[in-house]
């Protein structure tokens, strides 16, 4: 091989090093870019979608008891977000469903929240009721466990606010902070936690963990 043609192999080498090393740092950026921020959002207020939404993502960390399977006739003003990511373990989602019923139509669901709950063998957990740790009275299905939340909050007359909340820092949530749990902070739901499944949920069976 001649000088000249040595010159040109090493050249060429080292072209072909730094695209594929470009390439490389690429990848980890994308990588990097997914496992903090997620994929493609989908992302709704609409509430002709709030069944097909509702029902779509089957790998979230909840059966999503509190809320109803569809927004009831003779229902009056109601409000709806929906946020999903898939992140690189459980995904990031935000749920926020608020509506105001006609008088007969919020007992029928006080007493559906009343009466939810999911059975594991002759044991039946139902959804907790928490007077203290909101800002309103709440039924509650998850409360801090593995970095979520849901619930449904007693929130007016005649109105109930439903809530389900995963992975999300209280800075980036859509809905008012006055329907989040007390000292929800701006970062505490991502901070380290040692036991991250020592909180309540409805959907587990054994301590309060998952009693």
């Amino acid at each position: 091989m001649t000088a000249e043609n040595k010159n040109k192999f090493w050249i060429s080498f080292g072209i072909g090093a730094g695209v594929s090393a470009v390439t490389l740092f690429a990848l980890f950026l994308v990588l990097l870019g997914y496992f903090f921020f997620g994929g493609v959002r989908e992302e709704t207020e609409d509430l002709a979608e709030y069944t097909a939404v509702m029902t779509k993502y089957t790998n979230i960390q909840s059966g999503l008891m509190t809320f109803p399977e569809e927004i009831p006739e003779h229902t009056g003003e109601s409000r709806f977000y929906f946020s999903y990511a898939d992140t690189w373990d459980d995904p990031t989602c935000e749920i926020f469903l608020q509506c105001t019923y006609e008088p007969e139509v919020y007992e029928a669901e006080l007493k559906r929240l009343e009466n939810t709950g999911k059975r594991y063998g002759s044991v039946e957990k139902k959804l907790r009721r928490e007077e203290e740790k909101f800002h309103y009275p709440a039924y509650v299905a998850i409360e801090d466990n593995n970095y979520a939340y849901e619930y449904a909050l007693l929130s007016g007359e005649n109105e109930i606010t439903y809530v389900y909340l995963a992975f999300k820092e209280g800075g980036t949530i859509h809905f008012d902070k006055q329907y989040l749990p007390k000292g929800y902070g701006e970062s505490d739901v991502l901070k380290v936690n040692p036991d991250p499944l020592s909180g309540y949920s409805i959907y587990q069976l054994g301590g309060e963990g998952g009693e």
